[in-house]
Formats: C-alpha cells, structure tokens, sequence
C-alpha cells in the first residue's frame, strides 16, 4: 500500500509562490523552498519536479489567484466601460495599500526570468493574451452602447489597457508616490475614453 502524501501540495504551491514572489527565482535556493514549504526536497521533486517546474507552477497559480482577482470584473460577457474602470481601480488600491509594492510576479518573471526561458515566456503570452481578449470584449460592450469613441481600434485600445496595467506593479515596487501611479492611470484610461472612479475597499476584502 502506498504511503500517503505527508504534505498538502495546494498549499505547499501557495508557499512557493508568495517565496518566488518576493525574492525572485535566481535569488530563491531549493533549501529555502524546502524551509518555506515545510516539505523535503524529494518531496518538492516528486509532486512538482525540479525548482524551474515548481516555479512555472507558481506563475500559474498568481495568475489563477492575483491576476483573477484583478481582473473579475471583466469576467463576464456583458463587461463594459464601468467595469474597466474599476479594474483599473482595483489594481491601483492593492498597489497602493497592500503587498504589491513587492511588484507583480508576472512582471517580476518578464523582467527576471523569461529573456532566457522558454516556458516563462510562453506563460506570459497567454497571460498577456488572455487579458487583451477581456478589455477588448468590455471595449466592444462600450463602444456598442456609445460609451466610447464609435471608430476606435478596440484592438489597439486594448493592447493599451494591457501595458497601462503592468505599468501599476512596477511603479509600485519602486515605491513611486501614489500620486504619480493615480495620475498614470488616469491619463492612460482618459485617453480610452474610460472616466477613472474609486475602488469600494469591500470589493477586495
């Protein structure tokens, strides 16, 4: 009879995650993921393989937890211009107030890791992607509702929407004044024709 598993791989990941999270991949030693996650080294490798596949894990799981979170309002079909907005606000209140001044994983990753790692940059592709589909669907849900310019390229606009939203994490990791991360933001969705609005805090808790 097979031993059962000693550990709770779920939440091992999480542990790996939040490790890689703030220290980077080339800056975090297996022993330190055996010390953080509480399980052996052979226990890391038989249910996730070596440290570059428990890290491609890792992206996978901020992208499923962080990122979803960010990004829920747009997840659904009849998204539009409001829900853009509060996207955008949510990522500024959590920059601003919470633990991404440590940044965001991905674009930790983009900088880090993915020059010269094939897995990392195809993971980033498809997160890049899969975000671009979600502003393009509410941009098109604006446009056909006459909330924003009739003739704009949602496409580009989205693609926009894209880079404005990493820029978020980047100008928080460097501890930028609030200021300048609110006024960017601002400038970057006027220019979509999305009016900014606030966050309700309840939202995120």
């Amino acid at each position: 009879m097979a031993r059962p598993r000693e550990f709770n791989p779920d939440e091992a990941l999480s542990r790996a995650m939040d490790l890689f999270w703030r220290k980077g991949y080339f800056d975090t030693s297996v022993d330190e993921l055996v010390k953080e996650t509480g399980v052996s080294r052979k226990g890391l490798y038989t249910v996730f393989g070596n440290k570059h596949k428990l890290y491609l894990s890792s992206l996978l799981l901020y992208r499923k937890l962080i990122v979803s979170m960010i990004m829920e309002p747009l997840d659904v079909a009849n998204a539009g211009h409001d829900e853009i907005a509060l996207t955008f606000s949510r990522a500024v209140h959590l920059a601003i107030t919470s633990r991404m001044g440590i940044g965001c994983l991905m674009c930790n990753s983009a900088l880090e890791v993915a020059p010269t790692d094939a897995d990392t940059q195809e993971i980033l592709r498809s997160h890049y992607a899969l975000l671009a589909k979600q502003f393009q669907n509410a941009l098109q849900n604006a446009q056909n509702s006459g909330q924003i310019d009739p003739l704009a390229d949602t496409e580009k606009l989205a693609n926009h929407l894209v880079g404005l939203l990493h820029t978020i994490p980047f100008f928080a990791r460097s501890r930028a004044p609030a200021k300048l991360i609110e006024d960017s933001v601002e400038v970057g969705l006027k220019a979509c024709g999305i009016k900014p609005q606030k966050v309700d805090v309840h939202m995120l808790v």
